[in-house]
């Protein structure tokens, strides 16, 4: 009973032990759920998901939630790289050697040309982040050389200004990234036909456009949304 008031009054020496015991337990929980988030493998692997799903809800009409993750994932992989960088520094001691790496693949594939084969397989995960790597900057680099080019210009100011494809889509806000397309030229003559999406005040909409080229202008044939 007197150990008992006492510890009312003045805390108890286990008392004390606990209350540290639990915030150094905390503090070590907190760190260690840090390390989980600022970890090259849960950027990289949540923007390969981000951008494969996004991927789809592109191809989908899923706009505009799609189109935020098909540029919210290189964000992600570009800090994932940062930090696997770092990471493979302070466990080997240096970056990764690429190019050394390269020369000696070639040199084991001169003896036996399945080494390559080998190797891939080896790394199957870095080679299949590499490869959805390679794939994202190809979308990209297409969108923005297509949707600056003359041609998908002269599409987007088409449709901006054509009151029937207004009426229907209301404001365009902006064009879906993914964009299938053809081009044939002879000289200063050509033709060509495109499908993209049209993001607007009223929904997604599926478009298909014919164009010809006469004398290095390009003048819109056709354009129907559904």
């Amino acid at each position: 009973l007197i150990q008992r008031t006492i510890c009312i009054f003045v805390p108890c020496s286990n008392a004390g032990h606990t209350t540290v015991a639990n915030s150094v337990s905390a503090n070590n929980e907190f760190k260690s759920i840090m390390k989980i988030i600022i970890n090259h493998r849960f950027f990289i692997t949540t923007g390969l998901i981000i951008w494969v799903l996004s991927f789809f809800g592109e191809v989908s009409s899923f706009q505009p939630y799609s189109t935020v993750g098909i540029l919210l994932s290189p964000i992600l992989i570009i800090l994932g790289l940062f930090y696997w960088f770092k990471y493979y520094k302070s466990s080997r001691g240096y970056y990764p050697k690429f190019w050394t790496v390269w020369k000696e693949n070639l040199r084991k594939m001169r003896s036996n040309p399945f080494a390559g084969i080998v190797f891939l397989l080896k790394h199957i995960i870095e080679t299949w982040t590499l490869i959805t790597i390679f794939f994202m900057l190809f979308v990209l680099v297409g969108y923005f050389a297509i949707g600056n080019s003359e041609v998908f210009k002269t599409i987007k100011k088409y449709c901006e200004s054509n009151k029937e494809i207004l009426a229907k889509s209301g404001k365009i806000y902006y064009y879906g990234i993914l964009i299938n397309g053809k081009i044939s030229k002879q000289k200063n003559n050509g033709f060509a036909n495109f499908s993209f999406t049209i993001v607007g005040k009223n929904g997604n909409f599926s478009a298909n456009s014919e164009l010809t080229e006469l004398n290095n202008q390009w003048t819109v044939e056709t354009l129907t949304i559904e």
